[in-house]
């Protein structure tokens, strides 16, 4: 039982927990001098929380909208709670303030700007940094004793990335859920035994979405994974483990994910436990067999292939209720298959026209297309970045040596993948550092983004900046002098443009420095022979 510190499944009696009653018997120890200033201390930390809002949840109006928003369009991709309890908690003021603070933060990420305006923010990333910062501290000051609470909201900060450098990013707090999953053991099933249907689905669903995104995070940043399959028995996934909606739920406040949501959310399960993690143990582990990993990759071929109806991609129009999980789930596959193939082995012809690599970047990029005319790109903002990048990253391979046919195709697929990169900045400010960086590996392959300055415009800056010529050591960069003052309005303090921020950046002056290259999001992208060869020549060309 105290392996379930604070009483997750609620069990507890006159609302004492096993944290607090050990606390009280330990404290009750201490010499009066020791309480006292372990008191002060405690005092302190609670006047800091108050003071700095995350005791205090929004105004209504703006707090339901911001709700609204993340019922629909987080929550169908990571289903990690109950909906009739959290409506009742949320009806009687009880949600925990941190994961009310860490809702908030996804909300506001996604949400348009009337509402982060009428939440008291000038700018979206302000919004984001706020509640982030706010649920950040009261997880530091361990204010939160449901375990199951904490786990919510640090698998919901996971998704912050403020900095290409900062170090408590995606892959920090990813850790720390699965480490905290593991400790309670979701990962068994001998936990589930005895618990209520409600509870034993609720544990599941949020250990399977932990457990994939975990998955792809670590592919996305060549890493190992924090959970080892090998330790795991808990069962897979199943539609039974979702919710019924017994018609007492505000469905216009809470939302109603859809069959098709949940079966994205099955299948992602899926392909991250049986597929995408066996590959990249067979590529990246300590025994590397080239003729297991080829068949391990024609496994994954085979579960697209098996995939139900209604996740296939299809070549109608996508809507919110129709295809979008389709395209989602397909996006998602396409992404792990160019960074398995990719980073799997050294055949120079592996990004080519004609490999699989190559076909998979062609699909995310009519996904992607499709996702943007649908409007629809916000719903995919966790998943859309990395697959622009892999789609990218094989149409740099393509515009040299290819037939000029093939390079010209490649430019403009590559101009779209820009193209959604830019969209997206708003929601992912660190967006910018690197969409920054491509215009200038684009351009000095002759591949002109439009809307940005001309080349003549740019000779200026790289006179400021003679050693962009290490580009190839591009990974091994730091970004530490800004909070993304672009981000701000006209007279909001931040007067220099895109091309002053830029030419100012660390990110762009500072190379060589050892042992970074994993710390960037998206490094297994930037990080790649694509580049060599590409890069050496930008110093002439900007």
């Amino acid at each position: 039982m105290l392996h379930q510190m604070g009483d997750p499944l609620g069990t507890a009696r006159n609302g004492r927990t096993w944290e607090d009653t050990i606390e009280h018997l330990y404290f009750n120890q201490l010499g009066q001098s020791t309480k006292a200033q372990i008191e002060e201390h405690s005092q302190k930390e609670r006047l800091n929380l108050r003071d700095i809002g995350a005791l205090k949840p929004f105004e209504k109006n703006v707090s339901d909208d911001l709700i609204r928003v993340f019922f629909r369009v987080w929550y169908p991709q990571c289903p990690i709670f109950d909906r009739a309890t959290f409506q009742l908690k949320y009806e009687a003021g009880r949600v925990s303030p941190l994961v009310l603070q860490a809702v908030y933060f996804l909300a506001l990420s996604v949400c348009n700007e009337a509402i982060y305006k009428r939440a008291g923010f000038e700018n979206r990333y302000l919004a984001t940094f706020t509640c982030y910062q706010r649920a950040k501290a009261l997880y530091d000051t361990n204010y939160e004793s449901d375990a199951i609470g904490t786990l919510q909201a640090v698998y919901l900060l996971s998704f912050w990335w403020g900095s290409p450098m900062e170090q408590k990013d995606m892959w920090h707090w990813t850790g720390v859920a699965s480490a905290l999953a593991q400790s309670l053991g979701l990962h068994q099933r001998k936990t589930y035994v005895g618990l209520s249907e409600m509870n034993r689905r609720l544990l599941r669903r949020i250990w399977w979405t932990i457990y994939a995104h975990d998955i792809s995070v670590a592919l996305m940043l060549g890493r190992t994974p924090h959970i080892n399959d090998a330790y795991c028995s808990v069962e897979m996934l199943g539609e039974d483990d979702f919710e019924t909606d017994d018609g007492l739920i505000n469905v216009d406040l809470f939302g109603k994910p859809t069959r098709e949501s949940q079966l994205f959310n099955i299948y992602i399960a899926e392909l991250c436990s049986r597929k995408a993690s066996n590959c990249w143990l067979s590529i990246s582990g300590a025994d590397v067999n080239k003729s297991e990993s080829l068949n391990t990759l024609d496994s994954l071929t085979n579960w697209k292939a098996s995939l139900p109806k209604e996740l296939q991609q299809q070549e109608a129009s996508i809507s919110e209720e129709n295809g979008f999980w389709a395209s989602l789930i397909n996006l998602t596959y396409f992404t792990m298959r160019i960074l398995l193939d990719r980073n799997g082995f050294n055949d120079p012809d592996r990004l080519k026209i004609g490999t699989v690599v190559f076909d998979a970047a062609v699909q995310i990029v009519r996904i992607l297309e499709d996702i943007v005319t649908s409007q629809l790109l916000p719903f995919a903002l966790g998943r859309s970045p990395p697959a622009a990048f892999a789609a990218l990253s094989v149409q740099i391979a393509n515009m040299r040596g290819c037939p000029s046919h093939v390079v010209d195709v490649s430019k403009h697929r590559a101009r779209l993948c820009m193209f959604i990169i830019k969209r997206l900045q708003d929601h992912s400010p660190p967006l910018l550092w690197y969409y920054r960086l491509f215009v200038r590996l684009l351009r000095s392959m002759d591949c002109e983004i439009p809307g940005e300055e001309s080349q003549e415009t740019s000779a200026q800056f790289a006179r400021h900046d003679q050693r962009l010529h290490s580009l190839p050591l591009l990974t091994d960069n730091v970004l530490d002098n800004n909070r993304f003052e672009e981000d701000f309005p006209p007279g909001s303090g931040a007067n220099h443009s895109a091309n002053d921020q830029l030419s100012g950046d660390p990110a762009f002056i500072d190379f060589g420095l050892p042992g970074t290259a994993g710390s960037f999001m998206y490094s297994s992208f930037l990080n790649s022979d694509l580049f060599d060869g590409a890069s050496t020549d930008i110093g002439s060309h900007i």
